[in-house]
């Protein structure tokens, strides 16, 4: 089954994996978050495959900021984003930015 991936989300995060050298995993992940939360009806498998992830970004600060920016895309494809919501997310993409910065800090020191 082939699912569209929304060309702006897709292009963001090719962009952070390029222009960051975020590892393709990190990237591939959010990709795969993202199309299982676009469908219409999740399996049991795909419920699981989601809490793996979501596992994951537990421990990797960047994939969970990642998953965030996915959250708020999906809500806002799917009309869903209410005012709450909105405060939330732009809350939530400061923390994005300041990963992305510390990322950014971190490959230049490794040069």
């Amino acid at each position: 089954m082939m699912i569209k991936v929304d060309l702006e989300v897709f292009s963001v995060l090719r962009y952070l994996c390029t222009t960051l050298r975020i590892e393709a995993e990190v990237f591939a992940l959010a990709i795969e978050y993202r199309k299982l939360a676009l469908l219409s009806e999740i399996s049991e498998e795909d419920a699981e495959r989601m809490g793996e992830i979501l596992e994951l970004a537990e421990e990797d600060e960047l994939l969970s900021s990642l998953l965030i920016e996915v959250d708020r895309s999906v809500l806002i494809k799917q009309d869903m984003l209410d005012e709450d919501k909105i405060c939330y997310f732009r809350n939530q993409q400061s923390n994005l930015y300041k990963c992305i910065e510390k990322e950014r800090k971190y490959i230049f020191l490794d040069e």
